[in-house]
């Protein structure tokens, strides 16, 4: 894992796993990166997410200077969880 105060998070089954990132920037625009790239299997409607026996997926980010979540969560199917842990590990090695 690289050093870093600005993480980008996945929560899923009770599993949480970041990856750090030196720049803010840098951070940013790989979570945008992710959103764009799932587009398709994102819950558009909270509610939807977080209603009943969904299971899902969550993206975010936290900064570790003044400990504050910066982006909104999103929300998938969590039938994409491999394929968007598989996706974020790989762009990351690319940074």
């Amino acid at each position: 894992m690289k050093n870093g105060n600005y993480e980008f998070q996945i929560f899923h089954d009770g599993n949480h796993q970041s990856w750090r990132f030196e720049e803010k920037s840098t951070r940013n625009n790989f979570y945008d990166k992710v959103k764009n790239h799932f587009l398709k299997e994102e819950f558009l409607n909270k509610n939807d997410a977080l209603t009943g026996n969904v299971n899902i997926v969550q993206i975010s980010t936290y900064d570790n200077v003044g400990h504050a979540q910066v982006v909104p969560n999103r929300w998938y199917d969590g039938s994409s969880y491999k394929e968007i842990l598989t996706f974020v590990e790989k762009e990351y090695k690319n940074i």
